[in-house]
C-alpha cells in the first residue's frame, strides 16, 4: 500500500465576495494570523480559512478536504450471549447514519458529529 498523498490547500480569498475556492500546494499564517494560501513561487493569496486536502475522494470522485461537510454509514457488529454459554452466540449487526464536517483534531483528521467523533481513516477502511 502506497502511504503517499498529494499535498494540497483550498481557501475562500478574503475581503472579496466572490465564492470561488484558490487552490494551492502550500500554506502559511504571518505573524499577524492572516492565512495564505501558495498558489505558485510568486502568488500568495490570503484566504479566511486554511483547509487541507486528506488524500481520499468520496464516492463521486470529489476531493475531502478539513471544512467538508460529508455523510454516510458505519456499521458494527455486536454479539449477545453470556460467557460460558455453550451454545452460539448471535451477532448483531446495527447501521449508524452520521454527518459532519472534517476537522483536523490532533494526531488525525475526525468527522465531528452530534453522537460521536469518527477517525476519517478509519472510517474510509471500514466502507471500502
Amino acid at each position: 500500500m502506497n502511504n503517499s498523498r498529494d499535498i494540497k490547500f483550498r481557501g475562500f480569498p478574503k475581503n472579496t465576495d466572490k465564492q470561488e475556492i484558490v487552490y494551492g500546494w502550500g500554506c502559511y499564517t504571518d505573524e499577524n494570523e492572516r492565512q495564505f494560501i501558495i498558489v505558485s513561487l510568486d502568488e500568495f493569496i490570503q484566504v479566511k480559512q486554511i483547509e487541507q486536502y486528506l488524500g481520499i475522494k468520496d464516492k463521486t470522485g470529489k476531493e475531502i478536504y478539513s471544512g467538508s461537510r460529508v455523510k454516510g454509514e458505519l456499521t458494527m457488529e455486536h454479539t449477545s450471549g453470556e460467557i460460558g454459554q455453550s451454545s452460539l452466540d448471535e451477532v448483531r449487526e446495527d447501521v449508524y447514519s452520521f454527518e459532519g464536517i472534517v476537522c483536523y483534531e490532533p494526531p488525525s483528521f475526525q468527522v465531528k458529529e452530534a453522537d460521536f467523533m469518527l477517525d476519517v481513516y478509519d472510517w474510509i477502511e471500514i466502507r471500502s
